[in-house]
């Protein structure tokens, strides 16, 4: 038995928790992306203490981006749901 089936066990054996971890991930990195980019501004209030500034940036990522929003949601419930699971 080689390390690519026991890694393949493993994660068949956690597909629930797998599956959020991934959606979760990759939301998580196209966020951490749009601030270094087109987020820059809503990022520089929120370090800035300019809560407003900060809120309506977010918001329009939210807007912009509703697809990775409700990917990370769907990876935590998906994530939740498989630790509960065991």
């Amino acid at each position: 038995m080689g390390i690519g089936r026991t890694l393949i066990d493993a994660v068949a054996a956690r597909t629930r928790s797998t599956v959020g971890f991934v959606l979760g991930a990759v939301s998580v990195g196209h966020f951490a992306r749009w601030t270094s980019t087109d987020g820059a501004g809503a990022l520089a209030g929120l370090e800035g203490g300019q809560l407003s500034l900060a809120a309506s940036g977010f918001v329009g990522y939210g807007v912009a981006h509703p697809a990775y929003v409700l990917a990370f949601v769907a990876g935590v419930a998906a994530l939740a749901s498989g630790l509960r699971g065991r």
